[in-house]
């Protein structure tokens, strides 16, 4: 009895604090799918705004915007500050249906949108869905990359009709 007791004491002593409940963490800053919602949102007007820091400070300096077929060559982060800034004037831009789902440090936020405005004074209206992949880190949620495709017939952003 007193060799199980010394045993059982010991187990207690060694495995203890492994088995001892701990304290839940506290919550993650931005960890739900509606905090990444809104990020994706204050996003989003952030670029209506042209709202430099704004962006800044939510684009990852390896952000690529990408053609959901890979029909064109990808647009790093550098060509799409400098096309929003110095070429592109937004008349119209909503994002609707929003939906995050969280992985870890890896969140991915779908959406429709609508967008109409112009590129050098040459029009476009377009309608179509994005694919929005953030990463967290220390400072937060950052974007990595988005997808997009027009829905067939939108005249895109660069002058051509969106095509299946």
């Amino acid at each position: 009895m007193k060799t199980i007791l010394v045993g059982l004491l010991f187990v207690i002593a060694a495995f203890g604090p492994a088995l001892a409940q701990k304290s839940p963490a506290a919550p993650v800053v931005g960890s739900q799918p509606a905090d990444l919602e809104r990020i994706s949102r204050d996003w989003m007007d952030a670029m209506v705004k042209h709202d430099k820091a704004k962006l800044e400070s939510l684009m990852a300096p390896e952000y690529a915007l990408k053609n959901w077929d890979n029909s064109k060559q990808f647009i790093e982060r550098k060509a799409w500050l400098d096309g929003l800034f110095n070429h592109i004037k937004i008349d119209k831009f909503e994002q609707k249906a929003i939906s995050a789902n969280i992985y870890g440090d890896v969140g991915v936020v779908t959406s429709k949108y609508i967008w109409i405005g112009s590129v050098d004074g040459r029009p476009f209206d377009s309608k179509g869905y994005i694919t929005d992949v953030f990463r967290r880190g220390p400072d937060g949620w950052k974007v990595v990359s988005r997808t997009s495709g027009g829905i067939p017939g939108s005249k895109l952003i660069d002058g051509t009709l969106s095509v299946w």
